[in-house]
């Protein structure tokens, strides 16, 4: 993929870099974040979720995300395990790729080609 911001999106990796060098504490702060930051902030706004509140949910969406990562996909029968959370919810509509997250798919694919 060609980027057209080579320079930014290098700046922004190298940051994350300096301010977390623990590479699976980021990895965990930024699945927690893409997952669950703007449903938070939403909630935030709708129903006037205090501060305090909102760093708690963000707290505990990047522990499990850490949790998730450390062990869930490191052990293939954890892995198909966690399935089981899908049983409680196998009524809901399909999970999709729409165009917000293929734009977010492209980003991370021209961070990738500077990495």
């Amino acid at each position: 993929m060609k980027n057209t911001n080579d320079n930014s999106d290098l700046m922004l990796l190298k940051m994350v870099a300096v301010k977390e060098p623990d590479i699976t504490k980021a990895w965990a702060k930024a699945l927690a974040n893409y997952m669950f930051r703007e449903i938070i902030e939403d909630a935030h706004v709708k129903y006037g979720i205090s501060q305090e509140d909102m760093k708690e949910m963000n707290k505990k969406a990047a522990n499990r995300a850490r949790a998730f990562l450390d062990v869930i996909v490191q052990d293939p029968k954890m892995f198909q395990a966690f399935a089981s959370y899908a049983a409680l919810v196998l009524d809901w509509d399909a999970p999709e790729i729409t165009e917000d997250e293929q734009y977010i798919i492209e980003m991370l694919g021209n961070m990738a080609d500077l990495l």
